[in-house]
């Protein structure tokens, strides 16, 4: 069975660059470029088994720019108001240890800091998956 993995993303780059060894070993990828995208799609995000997340996001409305951390500030929204629980990995070229600390605070499975083998990537979360079992 197939695990599915959100990832929160808007570098098509990044994406391409590592999604398909998850792929090869199963993992069903969708991936949400905004905030507001993913604001939109909760019950996606909720029947997910996995949250990938990168910090600096867009916010997905053209009249706000993006947030240095708006990654941080979706997560805190996705738990305190939405209650949505899933494991998450910060793969992100943010190592600020404040965002470290905050991320490890909002429950933060693993922080992944870029650039990343997609070797490693698959690796980390495989552990994170297999740990929710």
């Amino acid at each position: 069975m197939d695990k599915a993995i959100v990832w929160i993303e808007d570098n098509d780059h990044i994406v391409r660059s590592l999604v398909e060894p998850l792929e090869d070993s199963g993992y069903t990828i969708t991936c949400l470029r905004s905030v507001e995208e993913a604001l939109n799609n909760l019950e996606l995000i909720r029947k997910s088994d996995l949250i990938l997340l990168d910090i600096i996001l867009p916010s997905g409305n053209p009249e706000k720019p993006y947030s240095r951390y708006a990654g941080i500030q979706l997560l805190r929204e996705l738990r305190e108001t939405h209650h949505i629980a899933n494991p998450v990995v910060v793969l992100s070229i943010v190592i600020s240890p404040e965002i470290h600390q905050e991320a490890l605070d909002l429950g933060v499975k693993d922080f992944v800091t870029r650039p990343v083998w997609p070797s490693e990537l698959k690796e980390r979360v495989m552990k994170v998956v297999e740990a929710q079992r």
